[in-house]
């Protein structure tokens, strides 16, 4: 690049530099003394002889140029190699090459600035293309433990989901993390809603609670968009793609619970079941699927309540009510959680047939284990433990979030509970 400069008649004028030849006299060693003149320089190199000279033709008022050959009379009267009789020499000294350095720095400086910020636009560019896996997780967090995670609920209408939320946001301030939690109230075009709603506060990651919800394409489709990984706790939906899912062997739990009914009232039992619906619930399915199969095996009669107890307390008690009055045979329920459980057992209760009827449930809610220690009519529970899973999801999610590479799917432990051992379970301090 510094081979091909232009000419100097064509570079912008400059206070040090030199007027050209026609216009103006060469500078004088006054006017250059910062340099001098160069090392073997001939009489040509600017006197203040030149200078007097070219002061003198002003004062006459005569049309000559400072130190040049512009008029006849000059160039005839110059002797021949005088100051006067030549054209100012051209800059060849140390000024021109510390001026010619400074240019070729310049240039190499404009030339790597324009590679940096190539480089920096082309990283700008795949930086979208890097931020998120084929499953929706991050590929790298960054780092700096300094996160806001969202928490998006289907519902908080149960004890269930309150627990899980309240059980997220306690394990965020212990370490330090932000949590906006939004509850659509159930409805599903809500939670997409809340969904794009945390996205635009810019949160890191969200972690989904979607109690009955089989499927959410509209939230998973939004947060792979954004780069933002999905963790989804207890319920794992049927499609889409998630970073991480945590949560429990539903059909184990059920299976567990008909195992032990099965041992408890022998053959010639009849067990009734409660769900928690809708019909197509794969969790409620699930857990209803294992206690089938381990009462199924055993040879013990069931019987389905007409209604579904919508995992409430209040409608566990109805449905069981109802149970009651065209049943008088029956010697156990299982309930798909023990929130419709305890409702079922104060029907019990009030019908005077606490001591004919036995009661089983799942997830290990706190009422239900004090209930099944205190050695009543309650007897068994599976450990489904929102504060458990909902405390994992927070750190599954600052784990993606800080570049490491969990396990897509945990399946947690769901101990079975009884009065044996359920005191080893009760946490007072626990959300659920």
């Amino acid at each position: 690049m510094s081979a091909s400069r232009s000419p100097a008649s064509a570079r912008p004028s400059n206070s040090t530099r030199s007027p050209p030849a026609s216009s103006a006299a060469p500078r004088s060693r006054a006017a250059g003394a910062r340099y001098g003149p160069p090392s073997g320089a001939s009489s040509s190199w600017p006197s203040s002889t030149t200078s007097s000279t070219s002061t003198t033709c002003r004062a006459s008022g005569s049309r000559c140029s400072r130190g040049s050959s512009s008029s006849p009379s000059s160039s005839s009267s110059a002797p021949a190699g005088s100051a006067a009789g030549r054209r100012p020499p051209r800059r060849h000294g140390p000024e021109r090459a510390v001026r010619g350095r400074h240019e070729r720095v310049v240039m190499i400086m404009k030339n790597t600035h324009r590679g940096l910020c190539s480089a920096l636009a082309a990283g700008a560019l795949l930086l979208p293309l890097a931020a998120c896996s084929e499953d929706g997780a991050a590929s790298g967090g960054k780092g700096d433990g300094d996160y806001t995670v969202g928490m998006a609920n289907f519902t908080l209408s149960g004890p269930y989901f309150v627990g899980m939320d309240k059980a997220v946001k306690a394990r965020a301030k212990k370490k330090g993390v932000e949590v906006v939690s939004t509850d659509a109230g159930g409805d599903a075009a809500k939670l997409a809603s809340n969904v794009e709603d945390l996205l635009s506060k810019n949160v890191d990651a969200v972690i989904i609670s979607g109690g009955p919800l089989e499927s959410a394409p509209a939230v998973l489709n939004a947060l792979k968009s954004a780069g933002k990984p999905a963790i989804l706790v207890d319920r794992k939906f049927r499609s889409g793609t998630y970073a991480s899912w945590i949560g429990p062997d539903n059909e184990a739990i059920g299976r567990q619970d008909g195992e032990f009914l099965a041992a408890k009232l022998g053959k010639d039992a009849t067990v009734a079941l409660i769900k928690g619906g809708p019909a197509d619930n794969s969790i409620g399915l699930a857990r209803t699927t294992g206690v089938k199969k381990a009462l199924d095996a055993a040879g013990i009669r069931m019987v389905e309540g007409p209604d579904y107890g919508n995992w409430a307390s209040d409608g566990g008690l109805t449905v069981m009510e109802s149970l009651l009055a065209s049943h008088k045979d029956l010697d156990a329920v299982f309930c798909e959680n023990d929130a419709m459980c305890l409702g079922a057992q104060r029907a019990v209760k009030d019908a005077g047939r606490e001591k004919e009827i036995v009661l089983a449930g799942v997830d290990g809610q706190a009422e239900a284990l004090q209930a099944i220690a205190a050695g009543g009519n309650y007897l068994v529970t599976g450990l489904n433990d929102a504060d458990q899973i909902g405390s994992l999801g927070l750190d599954r999610a600052v784990d993606i979030l800080d570049g490491k590479k969990p396990e897509k799917d945990t399946v947690v432990d769901s101990p079975q509970v009884t009065k044996e051992n359920a005191a080893k379970y009760q946490d007072m301090e626990g959300e659920f």
